[in-house]
Protein backbone atom coordinates (compact mmCIF):
# COMPACT_ATOMS: atom_id res chain seq x y z
CA UNK A 1 0.00 0.00 0.00
CA UNK A 2 1.02 3.56 -0.78
CA UNK A 3 1.47 6.32 1.30
CA UNK A 4 -1.28 7.91 -0.63
CA UNK A 5 -3.39 5.36 -0.44
CA UNK A 6 -2.98 4.70 3.23
CA UNK A 7 -3.65 8.33 3.55
CA UNK A 8 -6.79 7.81 1.86
CA UNK A 9 -7.99 4.81 3.24
CA UNK A 10 -6.98 5.84 7.29
CA UNK A 11 -9.78 8.25 6.81
CA UNK A 12 -7.01 11.53 7.35
CA UNK A 13 -8.57 12.54 3.89
CA UNK A 14 -11.51 12.81 5.33
CA UNK A 15 -11.05 14.99 8.01
CA UNK A 16 -9.49 17.30 6.45
CA UNK A 17 -12.11 18.30 4.02
CA UNK A 18 -14.86 18.47 7.13
CA UNK A 19 -12.39 20.67 8.56
CA UNK A 20 -12.43 22.68 5.71
CA UNK A 21 -15.49 22.64 4.96
CA UNK A 22 -16.40 23.85 8.19
CA UNK A 23 -13.69 26.59 8.01
CA UNK A 24 -15.68 27.15 4.44
CA UNK A 25 -19.01 27.55 5.86
CA UNK A 26 -17.63 29.65 9.64
CA UNK A 27 -15.75 32.35 7.49
CA UNK A 28 -19.01 32.51 4.61
CA UNK A 29 -21.51 33.04 7.07
CA UNK A 30 -18.85 35.58 8.69
CA UNK A 31 -18.54 37.28 5.07
CA UNK A 32 -22.67 37.51 4.53
CA UNK A 33 -23.09 38.74 8.45
CA UNK A 34 -20.35 41.79 7.80
CA UNK A 35 -22.61 41.93 4.42
CA UNK A 36 -25.82 42.67 5.63
CA UNK A 37 -25.15 44.49 8.67
CA UNK A 38 -22.98 47.19 6.52
CA UNK A 39 -26.15 47.09 4.44
CA UNK A 40 -28.42 47.97 7.66
CA UNK A 41 -26.07 50.10 8.30
CA UNK A 42 -27.54 52.33 5.66
CA UNK A 43 -30.95 52.22 6.37
CA UNK A 44 -32.44 55.30 8.26
CA UNK A 45 -35.26 53.24 9.44
CA UNK A 46 -34.66 52.65 12.92
CA UNK A 47 -36.60 49.07 12.86
CA UNK A 48 -34.15 47.85 10.27
CA UNK A 49 -30.85 49.84 11.58
CA UNK A 50 -31.53 47.43 14.43
CA UNK A 51 -30.23 44.32 12.41
CA UNK A 52 -26.96 46.10 12.56
CA UNK A 53 -26.69 45.58 16.05
CA UNK A 54 -27.20 42.03 15.58
CA UNK A 55 -24.63 41.73 12.67
CA UNK A 56 -22.45 42.79 15.25
CA UNK A 57 -23.00 40.14 18.12
CA UNK A 58 -23.01 37.82 15.31
CA UNK A 59 -19.71 38.18 14.02
CA UNK A 60 -18.33 38.56 17.21
CA UNK A 61 -20.06 35.58 17.93
CA UNK A 62 -18.60 33.69 14.54
CA UNK A 63 -15.46 35.15 15.83
CA UNK A 64 -15.45 32.90 18.96
CA UNK A 65 -16.35 30.12 17.74
CA UNK A 66 -13.55 30.23 14.67
CA UNK A 67 -11.27 29.09 16.87
CA UNK A 68 -12.76 25.62 17.57
CA UNK A 69 -13.84 25.10 14.06
CA UNK A 70 -10.60 26.33 11.76
CA UNK A 71 -8.22 25.73 14.54
CA UNK A 72 -6.85 28.95 16.59
CA UNK A 73 -3.88 29.40 14.79
CA UNK A 74 -6.14 30.32 11.55
CA UNK A 75 -8.66 32.27 13.92
CA UNK A 76 -6.08 34.28 15.19
CA UNK A 77 -4.65 35.34 11.66
CA UNK A 78 -8.21 35.86 9.71
CA UNK A 79 -9.34 38.15 12.85
CA UNK A 80 -5.77 39.81 13.22
CA UNK A 81 -6.03 40.66 9.70
CA UNK A 82 -9.65 41.97 9.25
CA UNK A 83 -8.95 43.95 12.14
CA UNK A 84 -5.97 45.69 10.68
CA UNK A 85 -7.90 45.57 7.26
CA UNK A 86 -10.58 47.83 9.35
CA UNK A 87 -8.27 50.03 10.86
CA UNK A 88 -6.64 51.45 8.34
CA UNK A 89 -9.93 51.73 6.22
CA UNK A 90 -11.59 53.73 9.37
CA UNK A 91 -7.89 55.73 9.83
CA UNK A 92 -7.96 56.49 6.03
CA UNK A 93 -11.95 57.77 6.10
CA UNK A 94 -11.04 59.60 9.42
CA UNK A 95 -8.38 61.62 7.17
CA UNK A 96 -10.28 62.02 4.15
CA UNK A 97 -13.27 63.37 5.84
CA UNK A 98 -10.65 66.13 7.91
CA UNK A 99 -9.77 66.91 4.56
CA UNK A 100 -13.00 67.08 2.94
CA UNK A 101 -14.49 69.53 6.00
CA UNK A 102 -11.15 71.50 6.96
CA UNK A 103 -11.95 73.26 10.45
CA UNK A 104 -12.83 76.67 10.07
CA UNK A 105 -9.82 78.72 11.90
CA UNK A 106 -7.11 76.58 9.20
CA UNK A 107 -5.81 74.42 11.34
CA UNK A 108 -5.01 71.28 10.33
CA UNK A 109 -7.22 68.63 11.60
CA UNK A 110 -5.43 65.45 13.14
CA UNK A 111 -7.34 62.12 13.64
CA UNK A 112 -8.77 61.47 17.36
CA UNK A 113 -6.24 58.56 17.43
CA UNK A 114 -2.87 57.16 16.35
CA UNK A 115 -3.27 54.01 13.98
CA UNK A 116 -2.11 51.89 16.64
CA UNK A 117 -4.71 52.67 18.95
CA UNK A 118 -7.48 52.06 16.35
CA UNK A 119 -5.96 49.04 15.59
CA UNK A 120 -6.02 47.96 19.21
CA UNK A 121 -9.85 48.82 19.41
CA UNK A 122 -9.93 46.68 16.10
CA UNK A 123 -8.80 43.42 17.65
CA UNK A 124 -11.75 43.98 19.85
CA UNK A 125 -14.82 45.38 17.40
CA UNK A 126 -13.05 45.45 13.97
CA UNK A 127 -16.75 44.62 12.20
CA UNK A 128 -18.19 47.86 14.41
CA UNK A 129 -15.33 49.39 12.48
CA UNK A 130 -16.13 48.10 9.14
CA UNK A 131 -20.17 49.14 9.68
CA UNK A 132 -18.64 52.77 11.15
CA UNK A 133 -16.57 52.99 7.78
CA UNK A 134 -19.17 51.64 5.37
CA UNK A 135 -21.96 53.82 6.54
CA UNK A 136 -20.11 57.02 7.21
CA UNK A 137 -18.17 56.74 3.52
CA UNK A 138 -21.34 56.06 1.89
CA UNK A 139 -23.34 59.23 3.78
CA UNK A 140 -19.56 61.76 2.17
CA UNK A 141 -20.20 60.48 -1.02
CA UNK A 142 -23.74 60.78 -1.40
CA UNK A 143 -25.98 61.78 1.71
CA UNK A 144 -28.83 61.82 -0.55
CA UNK A 145 -28.96 58.12 -0.08
CA UNK A 146 -29.30 58.60 3.72
CA UNK A 147 -32.26 61.86 3.39
CA UNK A 148 -30.14 64.53 3.84
CA UNK A 149 -29.37 67.02 1.36
CA UNK A 150 -26.07 68.08 2.55
CA UNK A 151 -22.62 66.19 4.57
CA UNK A 152 -23.38 67.04 8.49
CA UNK A 153 -27.29 67.95 7.77
CA UNK A 154 -29.53 66.17 10.27
CA UNK A 155 -31.43 63.36 8.39
CA UNK A 156 -35.06 63.87 8.60
CA UNK A 157 -37.07 61.53 11.05
CA UNK A 158 -34.09 60.09 12.76
CA UNK A 159 -32.08 62.91 14.04
CA UNK A 160 -28.68 61.44 13.18
CA UNK A 161 -26.44 63.19 10.76
CA UNK A 162 -25.82 62.65 7.73
CA UNK A 163 -21.96 62.17 7.56
CA UNK A 164 -20.79 61.74 11.23
CA UNK A 165 -22.28 58.10 11.89
CA UNK A 166 -19.99 58.97 15.35
CA UNK A 167 -21.26 62.19 16.58
CA UNK A 168 -25.64 61.31 16.78
CA UNK A 169 -28.27 63.35 18.70
CA UNK A 170 -29.83 61.34 21.53
CA UNK A 171 -33.47 62.43 20.10
CA UNK A 172 -34.81 63.53 17.63
CA UNK A 173 -37.74 67.05 17.26
CA UNK A 174 -40.91 66.19 15.57
CA UNK A 175 -41.17 67.90 12.19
Amino acid sequence: MTATNWWIVSGEATNVVKHMTGTIILYSLLGATILAGCLASLSIRPELRGWRNLAILASLLLGVISPFVAGWLTALIVWSACALVAAVAYHVYEVWAACRHPLEDGADAEPDQSIAVTFLHALFLWPLLVFDTFENTCAELSPAMLGASEPGEVVRGTGEFAADGDEREASSRPE
